[in-house]
């Protein structure tokens, strides 16, 4: 209870200059948003045509949902509703295609709230995602440290979560802690995956993916040979099957 009520208090810092109003205050997944963003400050401000576009993160992918666009004087005002499995979404105003106002690179994020009205830590999460990962869409900073930060923020209002966004969370340990001790504590933190009996295909898969990128491609091998002994229905299996199939050249043997 005590780190959720952390999570609470820092949340206003992390709203601070998005320079918009959020309606409703606290939006739960599933609501219909509206966004009004202040265009006098923005360097959109003299376009004649400008959309809304918003990324939402659900179910573990990120994709664009439609917003209805209105301009009041000098507000824009973006309607859109949030899927039922909604983590997270981030808003940017755009004239053609290139010329965005994203809130100084920082995005317009709209925080998912629970059914009490309280923000969701697996929130924080997603908004990381969003930034980090996605956030090359609308031309975010996508600042390593910012979405670490978020992450570790999560985190400790709900612990479980590192290991369901392990990979997210080891590549950006990467990003910010260059060199060989951010190496060491990723490793640290995928030799655990390696050695529990209770982990899934996915964790084990990311595991891999990860020394092959880092230059472990034996590992990464004998990594593999445990997935499909463990899981020999599993999507490595199938995938390694279709690929197989694909490349041969008289179909009928396959």
């Amino acid at each position: 209870m005590k780190q959720l009520f952390i999570l609470l208090l820092s949340l206003p810092t992390l709203l601070n200059g998005q320079n918009l109003n959020i309606s409703p205050a606290t939006p739960k997944a599933g609501d219909m948003v509206r966004l009004e963003i202040d265009l006098s400050k923005s360097k959109l401000r003299s376009a004649s045509e400008i959309e809304m576009v918003v990324l939402e993160y659900t179910n573990g992918k990120a994709a664009t949902i439609e917003a209805a666009t209105m301009r009041m004087g000098d507000k824009l005002v973006g309607i859109f509703t949030l899927s039922p499995d909604a983590k997270s979404a981030v808003a940017g105003l755009r004239e053609g295609e290139e010329n965005w106002d994203n809130n100084a690179g920082e995005g317009y994020f709209v925080m998912v709230h629970d059914a009490a009205g309280k923000p969701q830590p697996e929130g924080m999460v997603a908004a990381a995602i969003l930034y980090r990962d996605f956030g090359g869409f609308m031309n975010l900073n996508r600042t390593p440290s910012v979405a670490f930060g978020l992450m570790n923020q999560a985190f400790a209002a709900q612990p479980d979560l590192k290991r369901k966004y392990f990979a997210p969370y080891v590549s950006n340990l990467m990003a910010v802690k260059k060199g060989e001790d951010g190496k060491k504590e990723a490793l640290a933190l995928l030799a655990e995956f390696e050695s529990d009996s209770k982990a899934t295909e996915e964790e084990l898969a990311s595991t891999a993916r990860f020394y092959e990128r880092n230059g472990d491609p034996d590992h990464a091998k004998a990594l593999k040979d445990k997935i499909r002994t463990l899981f020999p229905k599993g999507n490595l299996v199938k995938q390694e099957k279709r690929r197989a199939i694909q490349n041969e050249p008289d179909l009928a043997k396959a």
